[in-house]
């Protein structure tokens, strides 16, 4: 059980290392930067759409007609392009970070902690 603490206990130190924090944070800001530019210049015409498709289905109809539903159904289309919005910044974060920035933390881990370690196929995203 000692291991395993002293394991974490030095994970956890390297991943407060300024170098890894912003090894994990560009990524983060490059995606929000991305899709916020793409918010900006797409999210109406978007919104349209997806209104309009939704008008083909019977239920949305329904919802429409019905009296409470009557404001949240104007405003689906907003509120779906908000909730894809996030997984959307997520997804390409991890994307960036498993691309990008992993090799750089590898070897920056590998040359601090494990200056042992064999580092074979470069410790790249395409090389696993």
């Amino acid at each position: 059980m000692n291991a395993i603490l002293n394991a974490l206990a030095r994970a956890f130190v390297s991943l407060l290392h300024p170098k890894m924090l912003w090894l994990m944070v560009w990524p983060v800001i490059v995606a929000l930067v991305l899709w916020v530019t793409l918010a900006v210049l797409y999210w109406g015409e978007a919104a349209q759409w997806i209104t309009a498709q939704l008008h083909h289905w019977p239920a949305y109809e329904w919802a429409v007609s019905v009296w409470p539903l009557k404001l949240i159904a104007a405003w689906f289309g907003w509120i779906l392009l908000l909730l894809l919005f996030v997984p959307a910044v997520l997804i390409t974060a991890v994307l960036i970070i498993s691309i990008v920035s992993m090799p750089a933390m590898a070897a920056h881990v590998g040359a601090r902690d494990y200056p042992e370690l064999v580092h074979r196929k470069g410790g790249t995203f395409a090389g696993s």
